[in-house]
């Protein structure tokens, strides 16, 4: 046992000598070992803490806090403020995050539910640490063990969600109680590595044979569907659940589209005529104007709820169903889906040599930076680069020549 202890040496922790080495330990008090405590045995067991004093100091501070809440039965953690879960809650109940797409929201509440019920290794969850002791060294370790789990095909992608998650809610608590959370981000600037997964953008021809065999399927209203996210790139969620028939052409805004996007909560009214007076998609305006009005929604179902007596938007689970059904009878390969069609629109738009300023009017993308992701490089974009460039040299050399002469 060490003779002369440092200022803030956590109770209850031991170190030990070892040849060439030191290790911190947390040691049971043996008053707590056949104690019972509202019927409880004591939940907290002696372990290793390992050779980084820093992160010793940190779980032995974290162990006396749950033997403390054991012993004296007081709240769970995660009910108090400071912890990661009170956290976590605070930030799914803010405005910031209510106001996003159900969708969005549960993937915000999956992500932050994969970090805080990450066990440590000394049983506790990572939600009941307090926020104060997660440091950007805990965070990268948290990084790398969510990465290294075996329970799904793609963990890269799964541990970026959760760092990002983690990240926005930090930022958000922090301006609401910034004296329980830090302004110091420990998962900002992790420099997370990207998935070797991406989306494969489908393309036009794909597009008119999705709409084709779903005309022939009698599942029509998913090929308009299709058409608006290649068209507008517009996100599926928010096709099914955001485009109102009253964005359609309204009396103020009679030649125009109001295209929203709740993941973003980006939002812009896209012409629909040129100043010529031609139209800009006259293959989806035929569409819309053959398709029922069925609620206020451009995409619902043909059918009645029985309880609530209106019509209701598809579900998600439905509408993934389908198309693969389309899929399947189109002969389509599996990556052409309804995001594969916003990729392929975005994709197209990179193919018409649009500048980055006009793909992020039209795509409402916050940062340039996002258009790499969604707009695809393409051999059509590298001979339209090729060819400004040669067109450039040639003129250049003909200007040249006329100065000699």
């Amino acid at each position: 046992m060490a003779k002369h202890k440092p200022a803030g040496w956590p109770r209850h922790m031991a170190v030990k000598r070892l040849k060439g080495s030191t290790a911190y330990f947390w040691q049971r008090p043996p008053w707590a070992r056949a104690k019972l405590i509202g019927g409880k045995p004591c939940p907290v067991k002696s372990q290793a803490l390992g050779a980084d004093y820093g992160e010793a100091k940190a779980q032995a501070e974290a162990l006396n806090e749950w033997l403390d809440q054991w012993r004296t039965g007081r709240q769970p953690v995660r009910e108090r403020p400071g912890s990661i879960d009170w956290m976590c809650e605070t930030f799914l109940a803010s405005s910031k995050c209510t106001r996003l797409s159900p969708d969005t929201q549960a993937n915000y509440r999956t992500d932050l539910g994969r970090v805080r019920d990450h066990r440590l290794k000394n049983g506790q969850r990572f939600g009941e640490r307090m926020v104060r002791q997660v440091t950007p060294e805990v965070a990268d370790r948290l990084y790398e063990k969510l990465r290294a789990r075996k329970d799904g095909e793609d963990t890269l992608r799964l541990a970026n969600g959760c760092m990002v998650a983690m990240r926005r809610a930090w930022n958000v608590v922090h301006r609401l109680h910034s004296r329980e959370v830090p302004k110091e981000n420990p998962f900002a600037k992790m420099g997370l590595e990207r998935s070797a997964k991406v989306t494969v953008p489908a393309s036009r021809e794909q597009l008119d044979q999705f709409i084709a065999a779903a005309d022939v399927l009698g599942l029509s209203i998913l090929g308009t569907a299709a058409m608006l996210c290649f068209e507008l790139v517009q996100r599926p969620d928010d096709v099914f659940t955001e485009l109102a028939w009253s964005h359609y052409r309204p009396e103020d805004h009679p030649s125009e589209i109001l295209v929203r996007d709740s993941k973003t909560g980006q939002e812009t009214w896209l012409p629909l005529i040129d100043a010529d007076g031609s139209l800009f998609y006259p293959e989806l305006e035929a569409r819309l104007s053959r398709t029922p009005r069925h609620g206020p929604l451009v995409i619902m179902s043909p059918r009645v709820d029985k309880k609530r007596r209106i019509h209701m938007p598809y579900t998600k689970s439905w509408r993934s169903a389908q198309a693969r059904k389309i899929r399947a009878r189109a002969k389509l390969p599996d990556y052409v889906t309804l995001t594969a069609f916003r990729h392929g629109g975005l994709t197209e738009m990179g193919d018409a040599a649009l500048t980055d300023q006009e793909m992020q009017a039209h795509g409402r993308h916050k940062t340039r930076q996002m258009l790499s992701i969604y707009a695809k490089r393409t051999l059509r974009q590298k001979r339209n680069a090729a060819r400004k460039r040669r067109t450039m040299v040639v003129g250049e050399g003909t200007n040249q020549a006329q100065m000699s002469e």
